[in-house]
């Protein structure tokens, strides 16, 4: 919109599959899971509109890797297709 009060504003995706679908973040700055995990664990992009309850969090080994589990986790199998057949024409 260009105004100033929507600066860092976008509406966030859901979490299914988020494994599986780099790169991450609305301009690809993050080329994998756990560039992006770290990237948010930093605080994320500093903004005038930044929400208040995104700040930096230091995470033990164990909860980064729960947390990459839980991520890992909202897998979910992609749908079985079967691609169409095109009829032919009969003379």
């Amino acid at each position: 919109s260009k105004a100033k009060e929507d600066d860092g504003k976008f509406k966030t995706p859901g979490l299914r599959s988020v494994g599986t679908h780099p790169p991450y973040f609305h301009d690809g700055r993050a080329e994998s899971l756990d560039a992006a995990i770290d990237f948010m664990l930093g605080g994320g992009l500093k903004n005038d509109n930044i929400d208040k309850q995104l700040k930096k969090v230091t995470l033990t080994k164990p909860e980064r890797e729960d947390l990459v589990a839980f991520l890992k986790s909202l897998e979910a199998p992609a749908p079985a297709f079967t691609p169409p057949t095109i009829p032919t024409a009969t003379p």
